[in-house]
């Protein structure tokens, strides 16, 4: 990235943080895809567009949850105040057309009846940048991450682009789900802490998780410290009202949309939380923030903690 771009870079970000309160996002997408920023579309493409066929997603149609690798290792229970609950997870794979989508399923999962229930929550969530059809001119790219696995919780994080025939560039996405193994059940970050002022500040002072890497390494250090100060300068209510809508797919209230979905994550030893941000800032922006640094948000009722922190 030359001087120029990176100029253009910081230029967009001070103008985008002075008017963020009622900025709004459109772009003119031919097919129903949910982009990151729960971007709607305002408008179709031109009606002289060609060779543009629609298909009703059909996971029953390509190369449909085939199995690639199964994960060699089980999930096991390591601990005696938990229910004696043990699976595998198969990495399985949606192809059709331009259209490539990586998710997990659970297999050998004993003690539990909720087996058919958690593999349709993962694979719903993970089909959920797309509604209703695949345009030609559509290419999708998802691949996931699992993050943490163990015998109450599975956390993924879906990572990917799209891009469609005739726009600027690619959209970047992330997305998560986090699953209760025990109940069969998805939850949000709520779920998991209480989110407030507290959990907020901790965010903004929290590590943050860089995606992509400029080539200029000055560059890329001024890119960070960009992303960085732009997190900073978010309103404390805004953020609150962004991270209470964490795994919800549309903004709300005085928002602006370029702050929702946001999404959360849980890894051994800390809490990931993404924030949708503009493009020229990568679309995304992740930070994670240690457990012993929000004792008092973590929600102790909630029995999936056990497992991480072993109470």
């Amino acid at each position: 990235m030359n001087k120029k771009i990176l100029l253009s870079i910081l230029i967009f970000a001070s103008i985008f943080i002075a008017g963020c309160g009622n900025k709004k996002v459109t772009q003119s997408v031919p097919v129903n895809i949910k982009s990151q920023a729960d971007i709607k579309t305002q408008a179709q493409q031109s009606t002289n567009t060609t060779n543009t066929t629609n298909n009703t997603i059909d996971t029953t149609k390509g190369s449909t949850a085939n199995e690639v690798n199964a994960t060699n290792s089980s999930i096991k229970n390591n601990s005696k105040n938990l229910s004696h609950m043990s699976y595998q997870l198969t990495k399985c794979v949606y192809k059709f057309k331009n259209v490539t989508i990586y998710y997990p399923q659970i297999t050998g999962l004993s003690g539990s009846n909720n087996l058919n229930t958690i593999n349709t929550l993962i694979k719903n969530d993970a089909f959920s940048c797309i509604s209703g059809s695949i345009d030609n001119n559509l290419s999708l790219q998802i691949n996931y991450n699992v993050t943490l696995s163990n015998s109450n919780l599975l956390s993924v994080k879906y990572t990917g682009q799209y891009y469609v025939n005739g726009t600027n560039h690619p959209t970047h996405l992330f997305y998560t789900t986090n699953i209760d193994i025990k109940n069969g059940t998805k939850l949000k970050l709520s779920d998991l802490v209480t989110v407030n002022k507290s959990l907020a500040d901790n965010f903004k002072e929290g590590t943050y998780i860089p995606w992509m890497t400029l080539a200029n390494s000055q560059d890329n250090k001024q890119f960070q410290s960009t992303v960085i100060n732009f997190v900073n300068s978010i309103n404390d209510n805004d953020l609150i009202a962004s991270l209470n809508r964490s795994g919800s797919k549309s903004s709300g209230g005085s928002l602006p949309s370029i702050y929702s979905p946001t999404y959360c994550y849980l890894t051994r030893n800390t809490l990931g939380i993404s924030i949708s941000t503009s493009s020229v800032m990568g679309d995304h922006i992740e930070y994670e923030i240690k457990y012993n640094a929000i004792p008092n948000n973590i929600n102790s009722k909630n029995e999936v903690w056990k497992s991480i922190l072993g109470y």
